[in-house]
C-alpha cells in the first residue's frame, strides 16, 4: 500500500489522498482550501499527474472535500467518480454554485484564475458520477484501464453522521485494508444521527481530527447549548431585537432549522418568518425530500412545512428595514465579504438590541472570526473598558471603522485599536479618509515607540477585501454601540 497526502496545508485545507492498493489507484476526496484563492487553493495534483487513476471517491459535499473535483478529472480523465447516493443529489448543485461564486470573485476581487472550471465542463463530466447506498461493497478498478474486475479492490461507504450523505470509506484488497474518514460526528445531532462506523477495523486509519484534541468543557452538553440558544433567542426577540445566525448552507443550516422547528412546535418560539439564503433553502428541500433515505431523528419532520422560510438575497437584504424581531439564518458561515450575512452583520453590529449568534467554526482570518474574537470577550454583560477596546478593534477589522469609534464611547483607543480603526476609516472613502489620517497621526504622536505606530506609517502587508473595496461598493451606516450576544454551540 502506498499513500500520498496531496493537501498542501497542515490543517484544514484541500483534502485529497492518493492511495495505491493491489496495483490500483484511487483518489480519496478532491477538495479546495477555503482559506486560499486561485490555484494556490488546489491540492498538489502535479505530484501524481503521471499516474493512472482508477477512481475518485468522495466523503461528502463540503468544498474542502469536493471543490476541485472537475480539476481532478482533467488530471485523471479515465477515473470514475464514486459517492453515496445522498451526495449524488448534492454534488452538481454545490459545484455549479462554486462556478457562480468564482465568477463573482473574479469581477469583485480581480482573481484572474477564476473560475477554475466552468458550468459546461461540469455538465460534461456529471454523467460519470455514481451514487451508492451505505454498507454496499463496490469494486472500483476501472475497466477503461484494462483491469480485471475479478481482482479489483473494493470500497464501502459508512455513514459519518456529519451532514447529508457524508461517509467514511473502507478500502479492501486481498491482503490489506484502509479506512478513511472525512469530517465525522459520533454524537447524534438534532436532525442527523451519529456516525455508524460500527466495529470498523483496518490496517491503516486516516481520520479527520479537527478539534478532536479539545475536551468538551465541563457541564457543556447538546441540551445545555440548546437551552442557551432558546433562552438567548427569547431575550433578544423580547427586547425587539433581531438575530443573525451566520452558518453554512449544507448541514449546519438544517441543524439550526431543526432546532428552531422544535422550539416552534413546543411554543417557546413564536411562528414567524425565518430568512434564509437561496442555497440554504435548496439544501433544506433536499434534506426534506431524502428524509426516508437518511439516518435521522424526527424522520417525519419536514422543515419547509414546520417553518415559515423566506429566501433573502443580497440585494433584498440591502433594501430591507432592520426592524426588531426578525430572525436570519444566512450563509456564509464565516460572513465573507459580499454576502448577505456580511452586510447584515455590519448593519447590526453597532446596535445593542440586535445579536449575532455564532454556531460553528469561524477561521480567525475571516470577518466572522475577527468579530467573534471580539464578541467572546463581551459575553452577556456590559463590556468594561478593555472589552470595548477589543470590540472596537474587531468591528474595525470587519471593515467598519465608524462603528469601532462609536463602540469606544469617547475612550481613547489603545494603539492596536487606533491602528485598526484608522486604517478602516482611511480606506472607507473620501468622507472618512481625513478622520482616519488624523487618528493614525495621533497614534504616532501618543505612542511613538509602539509597534502599532511603526505599522501605521508603513503600507499594510495584507488588507481584508472588505477594507480595500471602494466606498461606492459599500453601504456602511453610522452605527452606535456593540453587538449583542455571541453564542458558540458545541461542534
Amino acid at each position: 500500500m502506498n499513500i500520498i497526502d496531496l493537501n498542501p496545508a497542515d490543517g484544514i485545507g484541500a483534502s485529497a489522498w492518493m492511495v495505491e492498493m493491489a496495483d490500483h489507484r484511487i483518489l480519496l476526496d478532491a477538495g479546495i482550501n477555503p482559506k486560499l484563492e486561485g490555484l494556490a487553493a488546489m491540492p498538489m495534483y502535479d505530484r501524481v499527474k503521471d499516474l493512472e487513476v482508477d477512481a475518485i471517491a468522495l466523503t461528502h459535499c463540503h468544498h474542502d472535500h469536493v471543490g476541485s473535483l472537475p480539476v481532478a478529472m482533467r488530471y485523471f480523465p479515465t477515473a470514475h467518480v464514486l459517492m453515496t447516493e445522498l451526495s449524488y443529489f448534492l454534488v452538481e448543485r454545490i459545484l455549479h454554485n462554486s462556478v457562480n461564486v468564482m465568477k463573482r470573485q473574479r469581477e469583485e476581487l480581480g482573481i484572474r484564475e477564476y473560475p477554475l472550471f466552468s458550468h459546461r465542463e461540469l455538465d460534461e463530466i456529471a454523467h460519470i458520477f455514481q451514487g451508492y447506498r451505505y454498507n454496499k461493497e463496490i469494486e472500483w478498478a476501472s475497466p477503461a484501464l484494462g483491469h480485471s474486475q475479478r481482482h479489483s479492490p473494493t470500497l464501502e461507504f459508512y455513514d459519518a453522521g456529519h451532514t447529508l450523505g457524508s461517509a467514511g470509506i473502507m478500502l479492501r484488497s486481498d491482503h490489506e485494508t484502509l479506512f478513511y474518514s472525512g469530517d465525522v460526528c459520533f454524537q447524534d445531532q438534532t436532525i442527523l444521527r451519529g456516525a455508524r462506523f460500527g466495529d470498523v477495523q483496518a490496517d491503516v486509519l486516516i481520520l479527520e481530527t479537527t478539534r478532536g484534541e479539545r475536551a468538551t468543557p465541563e457541564g457543556m452538553t447538546r441540551q445545555t447549548e440548546l437551552d442557551r440558544l432558546k433562552k438567548d433567542l427569547q431575550e433578544v426577540l423580547k427586547n425587539n431585537g433581531s438575530v443573525l445566525i451566520p452558518t453554512f448552507a449544507l448541514g449546519r443550516t438544517q441543524e439550526i432549522l431543526a432546532m428552531l422547528a422544535l422550539m416552534t412546535r413546543e411554543g417557546s418560539l413564536r411562528q414567524q418568518p425565518i430568512f434564509i439564503g437561496g442555497m440554504g433553502r435548496v439544501f433544506t428541500e433536499i434534506y426534506d425530500l431524502q428524509a426516508h433515505r437518511t439516518h435521522r431523528n424526527h424522520s417525519n419532520m419536514q422543515l419547509h412545512e414546520a417553518l415559515n422560510l423566506t429566501v433573502l438575497d443580497y440585494k433584498q437584504m440591502q433594501n430591507m428595514k432592520l426592524r426588531g424581531g426578525r430572525l436570519f439564518v444566512l450563509t456564509a458561515g464565516m460572513m465573507n465579504e459580499n454576502t448577505a450575512a456580511h452586510e447584515l452583520a455590519l448593519r447590526m453590529a453597532g446596535q445593542e438590541e440586535h445579536a449575532i449568534f455564532f454556531v460553528g467554526y469561524a477561521d480567525p482570518s475571516t470577518p466572522a472570526g475577527r468579530l467573534r474574537a471580539a464578541c467572546d470577550a463581551n459575553g452577556t454583560g456590559a463590556p468594561d473598558q478593555q472589552q470595548r477596546q477589543l470590540l472596537a478593534r474587531g468591528l474595525a477589522q470587519l471593515g467598519d471603522g465608524t462603528a469601532g469609534l462609536a463602540c469606544l464611547q469617547q475612550q481613547q483607543p489603545a494603539p492596536g485599536t487606533a491602528l485598526a480603526i484608522g486604517r478602516a476609516l482611511f480606506l472607507g472613502g473620501r468622507e472618512r479618509r481625513s478622520e482616519g489620517e488624523q487618528l493614525l497621526l495621533e497614534l504616532t504622536r501618543r505612542f511613538p515607540m509602539d509597534a502599532a505606530s511603526e505599522e501605521a506609517v508603513s503600507p499594510p502587508k495584507r488588507l481584508s477585501t472588505s477594507l480595500t473595496r471602494p466606498a461606492k461598493d459599500r453601504r456602511l451606516p453610522s452605527l452606535s454601540i456593540i453587538p449583542g450576544n455571541s453564542l458558540p454551540l458545541a461542534p
